[in-house]
């Protein structure tokens, strides 16, 4: 059975049900008058990051001051920019130096603009969270990225292996017929292919450290990104 329909007009969300709805989200939020160039925040803002509730002059006090970092300063000024001139919403990532934080941190935001009766941009509703964590994973896949494309233009052999599978994903310049030029090779056969035909003996036994599949989790689980062996 499908539940019975209701008819008639929804209540809107009060300023405090909207609060809770974006704590809920896990959001906060923020409201922006154009006039006044006055941010109002909605969240304990004095206790989170040691800044007032309201702050005047808004975005360019706190510019001023060095909460913003130089690299998201061009970014969040953009950001307040395209509010005033009207544009219906927007977002940016930005990186603050909050007095009450002991590192900076990543926050991502979202505005909506809000207008008057005669359609002129009034303020604008602003959500925020925190996205430290995603950003610097973000960063270090780049990174990543960069390394790779580094090794690719300078190496005769490649391989990329999945750990957690124990399976090569990638390969290059890899020998035809070889363990590494299979999909499923796991790094134990690959290993005992080079002993085999291109590991010189007295290299043998530190090769075999080196790519021993436990001991490059544990690197990884630790921190290690990144290790290297002459043979």
């Amino acid at each position: 059975l499908a539940p019975a329909a209701v008819t008639g007009e929804m209540e809107p969300l009060s300023y405090q049900e909207l609060h809770i709805a974006a704590a809920l989200s896990g959001r906060m939020l923020q409201k922006y008058e154009f006039e006044t160039r006055t941010l109002y925040r909605y969240y304990n803002a004095e206790a989170l990051f040691g800044v007032p509730k309201i702050t005047k002059d808004y975005p360019w006090c706190i510019v001023r001051c060095g909460m913003v970092a130089q690299e998201s300063r061009q970014d969040y000024l953009s950001f307040y920019d395209t509010m005033r001139r009207g544009m219906s919403a927007g977002s940016c990532d930005v990186k603050f130096y909050f007095p009450a934080l002991a590192q900076p941190r990543w926050f991502h935001e979202d505005y909506s603009t809000v207008y008057d009766s005669e359609g002129t941009p009034s303020h604008a509703i602003i959500s925020l969270y925190d996205n430290t964590v995603s950003r610097e994973k973000d960063m270090a896949y780049q990174k990543w990225q960069t390394s790779l494309t580094r090794l690719l233009s300078t190496s005769q052999i490649y391989a990329e292996f999945n750990l957690t599978r124990d399976q090569i994903d990638r390969a290059e310049g890899m020998i035809p017929d070889s363990p590494g030029s299979r999909q499923e090779c796991s790094l134990e056969e690959f290993v005992e292919y080079g002993l085999q035909h291109t590991v010189a003996q007295e290299d043998a036994e530190n090769y075999s450290r080196f790519f021993n599949r436990n001991r490059l989790m544990e690197l990884f689980k630790n921190g290690t990104v990144e290790d290297n062996l002459e043979f």
